[in-house]
């Protein structure tokens, strides 16, 4: 069985730039693809991970811990990864994104981010950062 990386993080945090730069090396899943995860993104990360030849690598906005607790029930391994970033360039992607101002709740989600990539003891870094340590463990 295949590894299944979770990126974890805020919308406009960088996610889905990182999984675009390793498409190459890993399966990429994005989450918004799947919006009822509950029924389908988890077993398609568990089906992939089963029988595909790379690591798997998906953006992981919310539900964390259910995510991670589904895939460790369905025998999968999960490797969350945290990507964290300065408020004002999150603020600012996601306004060039969306076209709206990023929902204070978001930030805020940043914090719960942190604490949780250190209580797991989990990689946390910038979108640059997360991706060169990706690249290191191929």
């Amino acid at each position: 069985m295949q590894k299944i990386y979770l990126l974890v993080g805020c919308p406009g945090v960088g996610k889905s730039w990182v999984t675009r730069q390793l498409a190459s090396s890993f399966t990429p899943i994005e989450h918004d693809e799947y919006r009822d995860y509950e029924e389908r993104y988890v077993p398609t990360l568990l089906r992939i991970a089963r029988t595909g030849t790379k690591p798997v690598i998906a953006n992981t906005p919310f539900g964390v811990s259910e995510i991670m607790a589904e895939i460790d029930r369905g025998g999968g391994v999960c490797v969350p990864i945290f990507i964290v970033d300065a408020e004002e360039r999150v603020k600012a992607r996601y306004e060039a994104r969306d076209g709206k101002p990023i929902p204070s709740g978001h930030l805020t989600r940043q914090k719960t981010y942190m604490k949780r990539a250190h209580n797991l003891g989990a990689f946390m870094g910038n979108s640059d950062q997360v991706l060169k340590h990706l690249q290191s463990l191929l």
